[in-house]
């Protein structure tokens, strides 16, 4: 019998969704750069947004991160405190400015926007 991945309840992800919402209000980050910056349409994003669609973890955990929320970072720190073995990939940060040079001009001003509001807070 295959396991089939658990989903949040409908209204744990809606309330998840409701304070990342509010999480970008408080940063100063507009919906339609975050867009942008997860290379989807705004329309998607409001989607996402108002719990009518589920994001799908490739596309949460950069949101999360472009709020300063390093989930991997937490599982990992959770995994070394059980006891367990860390796993810390190298050159993360060669992978990132990689990809954020191969994004077009637009999307990459929309990502400088949003870096620009996160150091200055």
């Amino acid at each position: 019998m295959s396991q089939s991945t658990p989903k949040l309840r409908p209204e744990r992800s809606e309330v998840l969704m409701s304070r990342i919402r509010e999480a970008c209000l408080l940063m100063g980050i507009r919906q339609k750069d975050l867009a942008d910056s997860l290379q989807l349409k705004p329309s998607q994003m409001n989607l996402y947004f108002q719990g009518k669609v589920e994001m799908r973890t490739d596309r949460l955990v950069p949101l999360l991160a472009i709020l300063g929320i390093d989930i991997e970072r937490q599982i990992e720190e959770k995994i070394k405190e059980l006891g367990g073995e860390s796993f810390s990939p190298l050159g993360n940060e060669n992978k990132v400015l990689a990809r954020i040079g191969r994004l077009d001009e637009y999307k990459r001003q929309s990502l400088l926007r949003i870096i620009h509001i996160l150091g200055s807070k």
